[in-house]
């Protein structure tokens, strides 16, 4: 199973969190860490991005580049 690192800060766990259960629910496994750091960063497939909504349309696009994207409710 894929996995996804998250890093968050004091002010971003709320951030985190919601992408934690959007990851989960295209079927990826995440990693939640507090790094005391400020906002939130994201680490799949050993690229980090600091723009977590950037890191969403990489993800998406590569996990569902040639078949249909499924909806938040269609995943395991």
């Amino acid at each position: 199973m894929e996995e996804v690192t998250i890093l968050y800060g004091r002010r971003g766990r709320r951030r985190a969190e919601a992408l934690a259960w959007f990851f989960e629910r295209l079927g990826l496994r995440v990693v939640l860490r507090e790094d005391g750091g400020e906002g939130v960063s994201v680490k799949y497939a050993g690229v980090w991005w600091e723009d977590p909504d950037e890191a969403i349309r990489h993800i998406v696009s590569r996990r569902y580049t040639r078949r249909e994207a499924p909806t938040l409710f269609d995943a395991p």
